[in-house]
C-alpha cells in the first residue's frame, strides 16, 4: 500500500464503461482474445507504455499466475511492492492530489460501495459553485490519512439519481450512504448540509464509518442469496470473461 502511492491508481469500470472496456482490451486479452473481468497494468505517464507485463492481476507482474483462492505467497507480496519501488524512480512525481475519486454515477457508486463492503459518501448541490466548493472541501478530506481508501464517493447532480437511497434531506447535502448487500440500494446514516465548515464534516465521515455495519459473506453464499431475492445487475456491455456466461446478446468479435 505505502507503494502503491507514488503511482496513480485507477479502478477500471470494465464492463460499466464501453470505451474503457476497449482500451482495456490493448493492454491485455486472456486465451479467448476478448476483454477479461480483472485487467491488471503498470503504464508510463502517456497511458500507452507498459512498464512491465499486463495480465490478469498483480502477479503477472512477476511472470506468475494466480492461484484458485487468489491468495498471494508473502514472498510475491514482497516483490511486486520492489517492482512499484523500482519503477516510480524513473518519474517525476508533480503536483498534489486534490480531485475527488469519483464513481462513474449513482447507480455504479452503490454496487461498487457494497463489492468493497464501504460507506458511500453522496454530494448534492444543485448549483455549478455549491457542487466545485464542497466536492474541493470534500476530496481534501478523502485524501487525508485518516479516511484514504475507507469510503467510495459520487457527486450527484439531479434528486433522480438518488431515488434509490432513503431517507436523504432536503437541500444540498453531504450524506454517509450505507448499501444494501448487493448494492441496489442505499440508507442515509448520517447528513448536513453541504456548506457545513470541513470539522463538521469530518465528524460526519468518522460517525458514518463507525455506524457502518460491515457484512463478510463468503462468494457462494452471496450468489446463492443474490439468486433467492432475484437481484440482478445489467452491465453496460456484455460479459466476456473466460467462464462467465454473456449478460446478453453476442459477444463481440475478436480482431
Amino acid at each position: 500500500m505505502a507503494n502503491s502511492r507514488d503511482w496513480v491508481c485507477v479502478r477500471l469500470a470494465s464492463y460499466e464503461e464501453k470505451e474503457e472496456s476497449e482500451y482495456l482490451t490493448q493492454l491485455y486479452r486472456g486465451r479467448t482474445g476478448l476483454l477479461n473481468n480483472t485487467t491488471f497494468a503498470l503504464l508510463a505517464p502517456d497511458g500507452e507504455t507498459l512498464l512491465a507485463p499486463s495480465g490478469r492481476g498483480p502477479q503477472f507482474v512477476l511472470g506468475k499466475r494466480g492461484n484458485p483462492d487468489q491468495k498471494a505467497a508473502p514472498e510475491d507480496v514482497i516483490a511486486f511492492a520492489e517492482v512499484l519501488a523500482a519503477k516510480a524512480k524513473d518519474y517525476d512525481y508533480k503536483g498534489d492530489l486534490a480531485l475527488l475519486p469519483e464513481a462513474l454515477d449513482v447507480r455504479r457508486a452503490l454496487v461498487v460501495a457494497a463489492c468493497d463492503n464501504q460507506p458511500l459518501v453522496v454530494l448534492y448541490a444543485e448549483s455549478d459553485q455549491a457542487r466545485r466548493e464542497a466536492k474541493a472541501q470534500l476530496a481534501e478530506l478523502a485524501w487525508s490519512e485518516e479516511f484514504l481508501g475507507r469510503m467510495q464517493y459520487i457527486v450527484a447532480t439531479s434528486r433522480e439519481e438518488l431515488s434509490e437511497i432513503s431517507d436523504l434531506p432536503e437541500g444540498d447535502f453531504i450524506a454517509v450512504i450505507e448499501p444494501n448487500q448487493f448494492g441496489l440500494e442505499g440508507k442515509t446514516l448520517g447528513s448536513l448540509e453541504a456548506t457545513k465548515r470541513k470539522a463538521d464534516l469530518s465528524k460526519l465521515l468518522r460517525q458514518g464509518l463507525k455506524s457502518y455495519t460491515r457484512v463478510d459473506l463468503p462468494s457462494r453464499e452471496h450468489r446463492q442469496q443474490g439468486r433467492r431475492a432475484n437481484a440482478e445487475w445489467e452491465t453496460v456491455v456484455p460479459v466476456t470473461d473466460e467462464g462467465k456466461p454473456p449478460r446478453r446478446g453476442e459477444a463481440p468479435p475478436r480482431d
